[in-house]
């Protein structure tokens, strides 16, 4: 698997797909990837923040461990099988128009986001915080029993 990382993102920042990439200790203040493709890839301990904009991307099988989102839009990206670990996922990020598809969030802080119009299916929430979210038109199919030992506000 290639490593991306601070030091050479640039080379790979424009490509459409990303086939069994991991990314370390990314920290990312600018990036534009629409209809991008993301596959068996791991982001650990990444940064994302200020102008990221990941819409009508599709993840598959992408594991987030210790990530950071600040403002990031992935408006109408698809989520499948995918995992967020230990993740901030704080203030401003829009995810509206997603869909999560098996989807798992453990020990996560999801504060103060957008989530209207999302589809959650079979997506689980562990542990963790939900705050504040925008929920407007979501589209749940159980998600209720999915928030067991996550501390929710509305």
């Amino acid at each position: 698997m290639d490593v991306i990382n601070n030091e050479n993102f640039k080379e790979f920042r424009d490509q459409r797909e990303f086939i069994g990439y991991n990314f370390e200790g990314l920290d990312v203040d600018y990036w534009e990837r629409n209809r991008g493709s993301f596959e068996n890839c791991t982001f650990k301990n990444c940064r994302f923040g200020g102008e990221v904009s990941l819409i009508d991307c599709r993840f598959r099988n992408v594991f987030f461990n210790n990530c950071k989102f600040n403002g990031v839009s992935m408006e109408d990206s698809v989520f499948t099988l995918c995992k967020f670990n230990d993740c901030l996922i704080a203030y401003n990020n829009s995810f509206s128009g997603c869909i999560f598809y098996d989807v798992m969030f453990n020990d996560c802080e999801l504060v103060k986001n957008n989530f209207s119009n999302v589809s959650f299916n079979s997506t689980k929430f562990n542990r963790g915080k939900f705050y504040y979210n925008d929920m407007k038109g979501i589209i749940n199919k159980g998600l209720g029993h999915y928030l067991e030992g996550t501390d929710v506000k509305f």
